[in-house]
C-alpha cells in the first residue's frame, strides 16, 4: 500500500493540531517523482514485519517529540 506525501502530511498536522495547508513549490531536479517499499523480503528473509501502523507510529513520534520541549 502506498503513502503519498499528502497522507504523510495530513497524519503529522492531525497529530500536532496543525491546520494550515501545506507550502507547494516547484519539483527540484533529480526529484523523485514516486517511490514504494516492500518489506516483504525483510518477512520473508529475516521473519519481521511492522508491528505499528504509519498512523499509530506518526502519532508516537509527535508524543515523543512534544515531551522533548
Amino acid at each position: 500500500m502506498e503513502t503519498s506525501d499528502q497522507d504523510i502530511f495530513d497524519t503529522i498536522a492531525k497529530a500536532l493540531g496543525y491546520s494550515n495547508s501545506p507550502i507547494y513549490t516547484s519539483v527540484r531536479p533529480g526529484e523523485i517523482q514516486r517511490i514504494c517499499l516492500d518489506w516483504s523480503k525483510a518477512e520473508q528473509e529475516l521473519g519481521w514485519s511492522p508491528k505499528t501502523t504509519l498512523k499509530d507510529g506518526i502519532a508516537k513520534t509527535v508524543a515523543y517529540f512534544l515531551k522533548q520541549n
